[in-house]
């Protein structure tokens, strides 16, 4: 079980990230970098959703380290690049960005429960393009919709009570 969980922990992708985020503090990728160009961004864009319809059963293992470069990849630009092809700025992403805590924290409960559901729905057909197309469209949604309920009903309690409590230390030391 320990092997299944450090599996399934994907840290390999935490390590891309964190070699980005190093480059990036560092300024080790300039305006003018491969990481920058708009052909890159849009193949980047482009691959996932191939990658997620087409990849062969026998590489689904590793594809994760594919989508850990492109995301990589889109993360930078949309967060370091004026001239970036994706922007985010918008209501509906700023709310998706309040209720983050509940989409990391619940994200994995749910992806498990669609696809226990679902695999007894789809029990001819379980890497099929519908029943793939089901799977991301729940997940998502019910996600989505548990992070929402959680911050608006939970969450928000805390956060309240963090700052009736938080002292914030102003002048001289």
């Amino acid at each position: 079980i320990v092997k299944l969980l450090l599996a399934m922990s994907k840290i390999e992708c935490m390590v891309i990230g964190s070699i980005g985020a190093y480059f990036t503090f560092f300024k080790k990728i300039d305006s003018n970098s491969f990481v920058y160009n708009k052909i890159t961004q849009i193949t980047s864009i482009a691959l996932i959703p191939v990658l997620i319809l087409f990849t062969p059963d026998f590489l689904q293992d590793g594809i994760h380290l594919a989508f850990s470069v492109l995301f990589l990849i889109i993360i930078l630009n949309v967060a370091f690049n004026d001239r970036s092809i994706l922007t985010f700025k918008h209501k509906i992403f700023y709310h998706l960005g309040s209720i983050s805590y509940g989409i990391y924290m619940y994200h994995m409960v749910v992806v498990v429960g669609v696809l226990q559901i679902f695999s007894s729905i789809f029990k001819d057909n379980k890497n099929g393009l519908t029943s793939n197309i089901c799977y991301y469209v729940f997940s998502i949604l019910i996600t989505v919709c548990v992070s929402y309920i959680s911050y608006h009903y939970f969450e928000k309690i805390f956060l309240k009570a963090k700052e009736k409590y938080t002292k914030v230390a102003s002048g001289k030391f």
